[in-house]
């Protein structure tokens, strides 16, 4: 049995998924990604959702905390 053409197909798609992580874990892709899936999760009106992408923490400068922002 030729293990080279094996190798060769191995190899092309361990290239594809580097350079396919490499473009998803991109910060800006990262930022990117969490703004759109906060909008959605806004524009839905799903609070659980919205409230996972805030920190216990969140304050504003409108006074608004975690979570009278998720229920406004």
């Amino acid at each position: 049995m030729r293990a080279k053409p094996w190798i060769f197909a191995v190899l092309v798609v361990v290239i594809f998924e580097g350079v396919f992580c490499f473009r998803l874990w991109r910060p800006a892709r990262q930022v990117e990604l969490h703004t759109d899936h906060l909008l959605k999760a806004a524009s839905s009106r799903n609070g659980k959702a919205f409230r996972s992408f805030l920190d216990d923490s969140y304050t504003d400068r409108w006074g608004h905390d975690a979570a009278s922002a998720t229920e406004d």
